[in-house]
């Protein structure tokens, strides 16, 4: 699965077969093949490939296996 960060100033893209969003009491693992979804993310971490990325305010979008946020 490749997940793209989009920010006003750049993007970067990750290739991983999953990830982890965590935000307050709140965490989600994205796997490769994962349904289709939208999730908001308020203050939270992104880890993937043993990095973390803080996200202020962002969008977490899967549609065909492509994971892509906007913040």
């Amino acid at each position: 699965m490749i997940l793209c960060i989009k920010t006003s100033t750049s993007i970067k893209e990750f290739n991983s077969n999953s990830f982890l969003v965590t935000q307050n009491d709140d965490e989600i693992e994205i796997l490769e093949n994962h349904e289709d979804i939208i999730y908001v993310i308020k203050n939270g971490i992104v880890k993937i490939n043993n990095e973390e990325i803080n996200i202020k305010d962002g969008i977490l979008q899967i549609v065909n296996n492509k994971a892509s946020i906007l913040c």
